[in-house]
């Protein structure tokens, strides 16, 4: 696995959130103390490596099928990705709160297991949803901010319903909350979904109170919740594309494990260390399978995932794509890299 590159992003937020700390926990003690529970999700979670902006397939083109395979592979789960579009997208946000071009990104995942309830009351939700569900949580990189903690995140239940609606649908709909029509409204504005497209319900909750309590004392509750809703739009959109395809019966994942002799380096000068990931992986054959062993300028001796879409057979769920590499191959490694270098606030 050494012709894959890691991402690092966890470890490098880590350092980065552990200095942080100090810094707040006399003005923001609460939020201090999330920080603190936030890093401990995140030394535990399975780590997963995901291509650029989560390119695995159209959001927009979300469908039950994706949503029925919802669910987290582990309790406390971390999908990591670069983002980097050609075009400088438009970013939304409420109230004229500043923003910024995030090109790394870590969606922090994880469901309703003891000691892992960060806030008090954050899983009263469940009450709601006996079936359970994930609370995912952005933590991203801008080149002024550096690694930051979302002020809130958004749970999105298991047991949920694709809804295929046009925007004026969406927003003419009673059943949809205040703040997620007129999140959705953003995000038309800004291009940054389509005019029909697939809708999940997802809540909003609260994360970083002082932050949150200064937001709303700036542009009022319901827009807290609705710059929320905006700010967990991509990292939510990576969570439910991974897992489903990470629960089709046809994907696996191949483990890279982080360098011994560096990270004992890194723990002796008092540094976080690298952790393992996980990489999406073909584990057998389909039709559309391209015999091809070539992608750019060298063989790769395993299958590996790039775009695709999920396929139902009579007996079970798989994950097909258009361009599959090597798929003949029967060497056991994968030769893919997921990473691409920043550059930086375009």
């Amino acid at each position: 696995m050494t012709d894959v590159q890691v991402l690092n992003y966890t470890t490098h937020a880590i350092e980065e959130l552990t200095k942080n700390i100090p810094k707040i926990e006399r003005f923001m003690p609460h939020s201090a103390n999330v920080y603190k529970r936030i890093i401990g999700l995140l030394r535990q979670a399975e780590k997963f490596i995901l291509p650029n902006c989560c390119d695995l397939f159209d959001p927009d083109e979300l469908k039950q099928s994706h949503m029925d395979l919802f669910h987290l592979p582990y309790p406390i789960c971390v999908f990591e990705a670069p983002w980097i579009k050609e075009e400088v997208p438009s970013i939304a946000s409420v109230g004229g709160l500043p923003t910024a071009i995030s090109t790394k990104r870590i969606a922090l995942c994880w469901e309703a297991k003891p000691g892992l309830e960060i806030i008090p009351g954050l899983f009263n939700i469940l009450d709601r949803f006996e079936q359970g569900g994930a609370f995912i949580v952005p933590i991203f990189w801008t080149v002024n901010g550096g690694w930051q903690i979302s002020s809130g995140g958004t749970f999105v239940p298991y047991d949920n319903t694709i809804r295929r609606l046009s925007m004026d649908e969406y927003i003419a709909d009673d059943k949809i909350l205040p703040a997620s029509k007129a999140a959705a409204e953003k995000l038309r504005k800004n291009g940054q979904v389509k005019e029909v497209s697939s809708h999940i319900f997802a809540e909003p909750f609260m994360l970083l109170p002082e932050a949150c309590e200064a937001m709303r004392n700036k542009i009022g509750e319901d827009n807290v919740f609705q710059q929320i809703i905006l700010d967990c739009h991509d990292e939510v959109s990576m969570a439910t594309q991974a897992c489903a395809i990470l629960n089709c019966e046809n994907i696996g994942t191949t483990k890279i494990e982080a360098v011994d002799k560096l990270n004992k380096k890194r723990i002796k000068a008092e540094r976080e260390p690298f952790y393992s990931y996980r990489v999406l992986q073909i584990t057998e054959k389909t039709k559309n399978s391209s015999s091809s062993g070539q992608s750019g300028s060298h063989n790769s001796p395993r299958m590996h995932l790039r775009r695709g879409h999920i396929r139902r057979l009579p007996d079970r769920v798989v994950w097909v794509r258009a361009t599959m590499i090597n798929a003949s191959s029967e060497e056991g490694r994968v030769d893919k890299d997921y990473n691409i270098k920043p550059r930086g606030n375009k």
